[in-house]
């Protein structure tokens, strides 16, 4: 427990991965901490490298009209729509090729009448079908990319509780403490009990969506 970190990630999933692709151009000390085990070595659903979705079949929606209200977050529809290409430019990177759906004008156009009959508002949003079989590969891709970037993983390694300890955060595991700067925790649906009674013992206000 001697080193602390300048940021430390618990979460393996897309989130905190991005997150780390995107602090390791900065130099800082990063670990990741998750549950589950490395890319090929994965047996569970919930926990591990990739997160839930590398046993999904990696539909992405690439548009910031799907998925929440982006002020919701102090960002502009324009900024979202930027992050969204830099994420689709890294699945690219990550060995992702094509698989973009194609749009066929008229048939949008008749969905797009149908939907306004109806009073609802259908969205045309470009989508990426990565594929169940490309994401185990995909996240193992991930991996390497930011192990080259110096990123640390510290897997099979289950966080009780996060603690202020002198101005810093003190990750409390199964099996020993973690010191970190700053803590950046997405454990995703199956930790999403568990993060928000860690907020509320710091203090931090959550809010559901």
């Amino acid at each position: 427990m001697d080193r602390v970190y300048d940021v430390i990630l618990i979460g393996a999933g897309p989130a905190n991965l991005f997150a780390a692709d995107t602090l390791a151009e900065s130099g800082l000390s990063i670990l990741i901490v998750d549950k589950g085990d490395l890319p090929d070595k994965r047996r569970n659903v919930s926990f591990g490298i990739g997160g839930a979705g590398a046993f999904s079949d990696g539909k992405l929606n690439l548009t910031s009209r799907i998925g929440g209200d982006p002020s919701s977050i102090g960002r502009s529809p324009e900024e979202v729509e930027y992050i969204i290409e830099k994420i689709d430019r890294t699945f690219t990177e990550l060995g992702v090729e094509g698989g973009y759906t194609e749009s066929d004008g008229k048939k949008v156009t008749s969905l797009m009448k149908k939907a306004a009959s109806a009073g609802v508002e259908f969205i045309f949003a470009k989508q990426r079908h990565i594929g169940t079989d490309r994401l185990r590969t995909v996240s193992r891709n991930f991996y390497e990319r930011l192990i080259n970037k110096g990123v640390k993983f510290l897997v099979n390694t289950e966080v009780k509780d996060i603690k202020k300890a002198y101005g810093d955060f003190k990750i409390v595991c199964r099996n020993g403490a973690l010191m970190g700067k700053s803590v950046i925790a997405a454990p995703g649906r199956a930790g999403a009990y568990w993060l928000r009674e860690v907020a509320r013992k710091l203090g931090i206000q959550t809010l559901y969506g």
